[in-house]
């Protein structure tokens, strides 16, 4: 029995070491933080299987109790504190949670008390410690080197290794090395390469206040035994080193301050990183003074602390568009969640647990038992320092090591008897109660942790099947961790954004606000939540009163929405931009009641919104949709017609983001509407001289920007050198854009001046023939060049060459119509052909050809005229296919008798035609002549002559055609 006890506790010695491995080299890259959620899992459960496991044994099996220390009871009141204030705190789930992680912290220091009994233990526990900070330095390492076997993020900075930041890792680093240095005196040689690793892992993380906690670890056990050697009394000597310890701390600080005064002229860091934890600082003091006795809640902090930012925070957070998650000051963020007496109470553990080692140290007469305490003492003043500049009580890894180390403690000193002798055999009513709580307490924290970790996982798929146009997928998957997490306001969130992109602003507007709901003091779900409003105010039908009332009080929920937003954080562009275009769709639903009462108060608004908008763009120090948000003041200017400020805001757009092509046609259109075109063409030149002047001048844009520099010159000072100058600019940077010749051949029609298109486009494609390789010109380009240079005798081919290109372009290539991309040249070769005599060879080709082209460009008329002279001397083996494109041109024209007309002289002309004997069939189904089209169809099916493709589908249409007779058979012919 006896060796069964011996072997159950090994098996959780054993567990604490192996926890410590897995934990700190765990990774699960399918959660937002890889490295921190699996973490907290393993946290949990372990807390309960090693904690709890440890209770039901121990009353199972009878396995030795130490009876509870001042550490004990510290820990427990520590961590009960921790859930009453959970209860109290406004975000009483997230703050369980929380708590919930200290109940597992606990288990893990009641399992180590009752199993790390001796300096032995520790030693192994230690070895452990120094093993896992080796091999994740060589992770570190690999890293460095881009050599990474277990990827978990796109980049690696600052070498995060397996604790996902060197923040994280360096909380670690520091007791290992401590370990280390401990190991090593004791004679364990790996320690040396184990805590070297450590030591340079480290220094590569650059963390400053990781090296003031190693120099007070190092400093105190010199202090330490400095003054035993003077003070033979343990307890006095321990006393002492700590009043000592605390002098000299503060000497220290004020020394290296006035040097930093000396050096710098400032007695503290002022770099932008720093200088953010300054001002968190200043606002988690603000939320410590607003509730000092119960705080705000354990880990609520980054959910109540907007309300609390400082000017600053305000500032670099409305840019930054994040939270701060962590003060960086583990005793300050504790009296934020618990209050002061929390802070108070924390500070008292690590006093008492460091003056508990000192006296191991100093008093003990055993050598290991010294150096252990020491050590013990080294590390926890090492926590504490590291604390006050970091949050390693926040932290899985660093956080059980804490509470291993308090435990160990407690294990390895002696205790003394009890006051009041025990009765053997004596069962006390309810003594198992508190062990049964404690399993509960366990077990339920090992839950939440899962929920948590499910929770995220669902969140991170959903991100991804989002980000993939997944959207249905994402929104399942949202839908699954609300399930398992309802408390958390990101699903909410994330389920408003798709519908808003899935267009139901309804449904996004009901998801933002359960988002405020769980998390009130969010500041980046108020910008959608006003702009889905503003979408619902646009679609509300205002021609009737309730529409009008619906919208109206979309935009004064929008406005408050938003409002609120620059209430937490006034810099906030995007809200600004928020309230002003709100203002401004109010102004506009007011002047389209066209009601004179109404104007005064439209003008009101029209006020406010170019207010709201100078100050979003002014604020909107990210640099992202600047120009957008001087559009929209340009157009709120137009309408108030405040002229100035709308050309001063189009510069602005114009000078900031040149390569948005939203820009240029609203400056153009109100250059146009208002006659003042200097400024865009000053924004166009000084556009094109920056482009022409960089490395590698973007010919296309460099081309629309000459484009729009032709037509300000063209309309807003006649000047034609300068438009024809820019319009070649434009064709030498692009002459395969279709947009830039009919830009230029509209320019030549309006202003008469042919010879200058007939001269840019030889030049044109003379350079591009020139090129190694040659470059073909566009087909319309290459047709009227071709006739520019031969003549007459080109036109029968340059217009085939034109029909070609028309009649396989799409509906809007590169943004054009077919009209406007080939009307230019058809109109030209027109105009040729109409000088050429009616006997010319080459008339009734390119006339057929032309009547390809309109028919294209859907210029019936012209196309109806130009067939119908094509088809007087057309020869005879082309006028099948000039009947099947005429017919098709009077079918669309809905002149369907006449098509059938033309289609049944060709039948009859061309009986072997198999094209036209189809297109008759076909004619005839639309004619609702079924007998006599499946009479053409049956013919057709005996043709030996016809491709696999066409056989197929010549088979589909009379299956069809057979189907529709045989469900409805025309009625028998009466006399």
């Amino acid at each position: 029995m006896a060796d069964r006890k011996k072997i159950t506790i090994r098996l959780f010695r054993g567990a604490l070491s192996a926890y410590l491995a897995v934990l700190t080299l765990s990774m699960y890259r399918y959660t937002y933080d890889p490295t921190g959620e699996i973490k907290w899992l393993l946290l949990g459960w372990s807390g309960f299987l090693l904690g709890g496991g440890w209770l039901v044994f121990q009353r199972l099996f009878g396995l030795p109790s130490r009876r509870p220390g001042t550490l004990s009871w510290l820990v427990f009141v520590f961590t009960s504190l921790m859930f009453l204030t959970a209860l109290l705190s406004d975000f009483r789930v997230f703050s369980l949670l929380e708590a919930g992680r200290f109940v597992s912290l606990a288990g893990l220091f009641f399992v180590a008390s009752q199993t790390l009994t001796k300096p032995v233990h520790v030693r192994r526990f230690l070895q452990t410690l120094c093993w896992v900070a080796g091999l994740t330095a060589l992770y570190a390492a690999m890293q460095r080197t881009g050599i990474d076997p277990f990827p978990w993020g796109e980049s690696f900075e600052g070498l995060p290794s397996t604790y996902g930041n060197p923040n994280y890792a360096a909380h670690v680093l520091i007791l290992a090395i401590i370990a280390a240095g401990y190991l090593l005196a004791g004679g364990w040689w790996a320690a040396l390469p184990l805590g070297a690793a450590a030591v340079l892992y480290f220094l590569g993380t650059e963390q400053r206040g990781g090296m003031v906690a190693l120099a007070g670890a190092a400093a105190l056990p010199v202090l330490a035994w400095t003054v035993r050697l003077g003070v033979r009394k343990p307890a006095r000597a321990v006393v002492l080193t700590l009043v000592l310890a605390g002098v000299l701390a503060c000497a220290a600080g004020v020394g290296v301050m006035g040097v930093m005064k000396a050096k710098t002229g400032s007695v503290l860091p002022l770099d932008s990183s720093i200088l953010l934890r300054y001002q968190s600082l200043v606002s988690a003091s603000r939320m410590v003074l607003d509730h000092p006795l119960k705080g705000h809640g354990p880990g609520v902090y980054k959910l109540a602390n907007p309300r609390y930012w400082t000017p600053y925070e305000q500032e670099f957070f409305a840019t930054e568009l994040r939270y701060n998650h962590h003060v960086h000051n583990d005793p300050l963020e504790l009296a934020v969640g618990g209050g002061l007496p929390m802070a108070g109470l924390y500070g008292l553990l690590l006093l008492f647990a460091l003056g508990h080692a000192l006296v191991l140290a100093l008093g003990s007469e055993n050598r290991g038992h010294r150096r252990l305490g020491l050590t013990l003492a080294a590390m926890f003043t090492a926590f504490f320092l590291d604390g006050l500049f970091g949050f390693n009580l926040r932290l899985p890894v660093s956080a059980s090591l804490l509470f291993i180390l308090l435990g160990a403690l407690e294990g390895v000193c002696p205790q003394r008897p009890p006051s009041v002798p025990v009765l053997a055999g004596r069962r006390i009513p309810g003594a198992g109660l508190p062990r049964w709580a404690g399993v509960a307490a366990l077990l339920a924290a090992a839950l939440g942790a899962s929920s948590v970790f499910a929770g995220e996982y669902y969140l991170y798929m959903g991100v991804a099947a989002q980000a993939s146009q997944n959207r249905s997928t994402a929104t399942g998957l949202y839908r699954m961790g609300l399930s398992v997490a309802p408390w958390n306001w990101e699903f909410h969130w994330r389920l408003g954004q798709v519908a808003m992109l899935n267009g139901d602003m309804a449904g996004a507007v009901r998801e933002f606000e359960r988002t405020l709901e769980l998390n009130p003091h969010h500041l980046m779900v108020r910008v959608p939540l006003a702009e889905a409003q503003m979408q619902l105010a646009q679609a509300a039908d205002t021609s009737t009163p309730e529409g009008l009332r619906a919208a109206i009080m979309a935009l004064e929920q929008a406005t408050r929405h938003a409002g609120d937003a620059l209430e937490i954080s006034p810099e906030t562009a995007e809200a600004s931009d928020a309230l002003g275009r709100a203002a401004s769709i109010a102004a506009k639903l007011l002047v389209e009641q066209n009601r004179e009462s109404l104007k005064p108060k439209a003008d009101e608004y029209w006020s406010l919104a170019r207010e709201y908008l100078r100050r979003a763009a002014g604020n909107n120090r990210s640099k992202t949709n600047r120009a957008a948000l001087y559009r929209n003041l340009a157009r709120v200017c137009i309408s108030m017609g405040d002229l100035n400020g709308a050309g001063e805001a189009l510069v602005r757009a114009a000078r900031l983001a040149p390569e948005d092509t939203d820009t240029w046609p609203l400056f153009l259109g109100f250059a146009q509407n208002t006659n003042r075109y200097d400024l865009l063409r000053g924004a166009l030149s000084t556009r094109i001289d920056l482009l022409r002047l960089s490395p590698k001048p973007d010919r296309d844009t460099l081309a629309t920007a000459n484009l729009f520099l032709a037509n300000v010159l063209e309309n807003g000072w006649n000047d034609l050198r300068g438009t024809e100058n820019a319009y070649w600019a434009a064709v030498q940077y692009a002459p395969l854009r279709p947009e830039v010749w009919t830009n230029l051949a509209r320019y030549t029609f309006a202003s008469g001046r042919f010879d200058v298109l007939r001269d840019y486009i030889r030049r044109s494609c003379a350079q591009l023939a020139a090129k190694t390789p040659p470059v073909t010109p566009l087909p319309q380009v290459a047709a009227v060049n071709a006739v520019f240079l031969r003549g007459q005798e080109a036109l029968e081919n340059a217009t085939l060459v034109l029909a070609t290109a028309a009649r396989s372009a799409t509906p809007a290539e590169n943004g054009l119509s077919p009209t406007q991309t080939f009307g230019w040249a058809a109109t030209l070769l027109f105009d040729r052909l109409q000088q050429r005599p009616a006997d010319a060879p080459d008339v009734c080709g390119a006339s057929f050809n032309l009547a390809l082209v309109f028919a294209s460009l859907r210029q019936d008329g012209q196309a109806d005229a130009l067939f119908s002279r094509a088809k007087e001397c057309l020869p005879e083996e082309t006028q099948p296919a000039l009947a099947l494109q005429w017919a098709d041109l009077r079918v669309r024209q809905d002149r369907l008798p006449e098509a059938m007309t033309l289609l049944k002289e060709a039948r009859i002309r061309y009986p072997e035609n198999i094209e036209v004997r189809w297109a008759l069939a076909r004619a005839l189904v639309k004619q609702g002549q079924l007998r006599e089209a499946a009479v053409e169809y049956e013919s057709l099916g005996d043709e030996a002559e016809m491709d696999p493709q066409s056989r197929e589908l010549l088979d589909m249409e009379g299956k069809a055609l057979k189907d529709i007779l045989d469900r409805n058979p025309p009625a028998p012919a009466t006399e």
